[in-house]
């Protein structure tokens, strides 16, 4: 698996400031790490973000497919997408943990969905470390492995089984990495958060690629980055979906 590279190292001096232990310490645990989360970004933390994303599907190296959408995300776990723009009539909602999808400006399909990357890259930056805990494990990462580890050169805490599912947080500013998981069919899926920016003076990943079987399958870029103090309800409610702009 070409991208996904795997190297334990010892933890000393990485955290500094923010906390310090070793692998076999008790404190080196998920919670302990969530609450350090909180205590560096309770108070410096964006809950609402929206953007333009341009959308590049790839089959065997090649594009086969871009598309722009516009994207709004509010905390905890909210996210409403437009295809091309707002007048298309497609895109979806994810809330309460469900996904709707639209087309032809009609809901045309209601699922369960638990939705990884934004619990992880955005959420745990918002909610409190046990709601941050519990909703880590309703993904099904095993909380109780945790190592810190190289990945694609970079050092990160590693928590979850690497052969199930386990996330990155890295290590020196407990930003949000990526994540691999093991799909049902036993494919190998893997999301890395890229190219954060300052934005407002707030770190926001710009590019998010996603691989399977270490092969990239779509890549995502944002532009026009804004960070809305408020964000009506409305604009995640399914009932809504032909009314709301942003």
């Amino acid at each position: 698996m070409s991208n996904y590279r795997l190297v334990l190292f010892s933890f000393w001096g990485i955290i500094g400031s923010l906390f310090s232990f070793s692998q076999s310490d008790s404190s080196l645990s998920a919670e302990h790490i969530f609450k350090q989360i909180q205590l560096r970004y309770a108070n410096n933390w964006y809950c609402n973000l929206t953007f333009k994303q341009e959308t590049f599907r790839y089959r065997y190296d090649s594009i086969v497919n871009r598309e722009e959408w516009e994207v709004a995300y509010s905390a905890p776990s909210k996210l409403h997408i437009r295809y091309k723009d707002f007048n298309s009539g497609r895109g979806w909602i994810i809330a309460n943990d469900s996904i709707y999808t639209f087309n032809k400006k009609q809901l045309i399909g209601r699922r369960d969905r638990i939705h990884e990357a934004m619990i992880l890259g955005h959420d745990l930056y918002c909610i409190p470390p046990q709601t941050g805990l519990t909703r880590t494990k309703q993904l099904g990462i095993n909380t109780s492995f945790i190592e810190t580890a190289l990945i694609n050169g970079k050092r990160v805490i590693q928590i979850g089984d690497p052969n199930v599912f386990c996330f990155w947080l890295f290590a020196d500013n407990l930003l949000f990495y990526g994540y691999r998981k093991r799909t049902d069919t036993g494919s190998i899926r893997e999301l890395y958060f890229e190219n954060y920016r300052t934005i407002h003076g707030w770190p926001v990943a710009t590019e998010l690629l996603y691989y399977e079987n270490g092969r990239l399958y779509q890549l995502e870029r944002y532009s026009e980055i804004r960070l809305p103090s408020y964000l009506h309800p409305n604009l995640f409610s399914p009932m809504h979906f032909n009314d709301i702009r942003w």
